[in-house]
């Protein structure tokens, strides 16, 4: 009988060693790192359009003024300053710029160009065609419209002059002159991210260009 209770008690010891071991087996290595925190930010595209407020004559009001709109008083072989500018936010990414020009009225006005555009007769001064590109030129009814982009990426705080003055040209005589009394050049721009795009013809090529 002493016997059973010894080995019985051998037999016990040895399952409470067996369960003990199999508990163990659960006490797995861990170990935790510290949390990695990312903060990101929105790049952005930005540009503003401007020219300097000029007199009806054509004459930059000192001190100088920037300005969205001016008057002309037209006048045969006379010049008149007007520089619209794209201005690049000192917060903007880096840009290709596309600036479109309207001349309203220029069927009447390619009528006493001799077929010629704005452009070409040099109605349109001091536009700089090393540092911008035309991209279209199309005829519509009575609107002349121009494409221009800039040959180079723009980065922040550039000065982008398009065209620095407007000129009548001399043979244009007072009476022709009144037949394009409700003459327009309206400028507008558009800026699309560089990043994505190695030129401006891919920016053309993707149709992400609008001027509306």
């Amino acid at each position: 009988m002493k016997r059973n209770a010894k080995v019985f008690a051998i037999v016990l010891a040895m399952v409470m060693l067996v369960t003990v071991s199999v508990v163990l087996t659960y006490a797995y290595l861990t170990s935790q790192t510290a949390t990695v925190n990312n903060a990101f930010t929105v790049g952005n595209v930005k540009i503003t359009l401007d020219e300097a407020e000029v007199t009806p004559d054509g004459v930059k009001v000192d001190p100088e003024n920037r300005v969205i709109a001016n008057d002309y008083h037209l006048i045969p072989g006379r010049s008149y300053s007007k520089d619209p500018t794209v201005h690049v936010d000192a917060t903007s990414e880096d840009c290709w710029v596309f600036v479109q020009v309207k001349v309203e009225d220029s069927v009447d006005l390619e009528l006493l160009l001799n077929g010629q555009d704005a452009v070409a007769a040099g109605v349109i001064t001091g536009l700089d065609l090393t540092k911008w590109t035309v991209v279209s030129n199309e005829l519509d009814g009575a609107v002349r419209t121009y494409v221009f982009v800039h040959n180079a990426i723009a980065s922040a705080n550039d000065d982008l002059v398009l065209f620095t003055g407007l000129s009548v040209p001399a043979t244009i005589t007072g009476d022709q002159l009144a037949t394009i009394a409700g003459l327009k050049i309206d400028v507008i721009a558009c800026a699309v991210q560089a990043a994505g795009f190695d030129t401006y013809q891919a920016v053309i090529d993707a149709n992400v260009v609008s001027f509306n």
